[in-house]
């Protein structure tokens, strides 16, 4: 199934697309970029539940409030040619 995102850049930006089979395959094969990789997920994913967690809250009481949208950490991967 093909996924896709919508992405907007504040400023110029160079964006890198990702198969999946060609995503976990550098994975495996550089560990060091798996580990920021999946450690920015695991953030994300925290900050993620978290909100939920205080929307839900707030909507239970009463006091739904919105939040603006926060910027993402920077997250770089060094450039690795293929070989």
């Amino acid at each position: 199934i093909p996924r896709t995102a919508t992405v907007r850049a504040t400023q110029p930006a160079t964006v890198l697309a990702f198969s999946r089979k060609d995503l976990i395959s550098m994975l495996r094969k550089e560990p060091a970029i798996s580990v920021k990789f999946l450690w920015a997920m695991s953030q994300e994913l925290s900050y993620r539940i978290n909100q939920t967690t205080r929307d839900l809250a707030d909507a239970r009481s009463g006091t739904s409030k919105v939040e603006a949208p926060r910027t993402l950490p920077d997250f770089e991967l060094p450039f690795v040619p293929e070989s």
